[in-house]
């Protein structure tokens, strides 16, 4: 009978704690989905951002026109490891002084 005992309240145990962690995922997933822009779309055309392949961008539709056309970021963008042979230290918050 105690073993009937321990089984039946392993099972129980095992029940609440998944109850438990669905319960945690539903939270988490209705969080995600109340993230406003999380998941959306946005449409960026072309005609309505032109560039050129010499120019410099900084906006998102820009970037993005530029990246489907050129297949690369534009000029006014540099690597990370650029960016340390140039002198940045990320701790300093320095970019904008050593990749002028």
């Amino acid at each position: 009978m105690c073993l009937f005992v321990i089984d039946n309240l392993r099972k129980k145990l095992r029940v609440t704690a998944m109850k438990k962690k669905l319960t945690f995922l539903s939270v988490l997933l209705l969080m995600l989905a109340a993230v406003p822009g999380l998941g959306e779309t946005i449409a960026v055309y072309a005609s309505e951002h032109p560039v050129s392949e010499d120019g410099w961008y900084d906006t998102m539709e820009e970037v993005c026109v530029y990246l489907d056309a050129y297949g690369a970021l534009p000029g006014n963008f540099i690597t990370k490891n650029e960016a340390k042979r140039l002198g940045w230290v990320s701790s300093q918050g320095n970019l904008w002084q050593v990749a002028k």
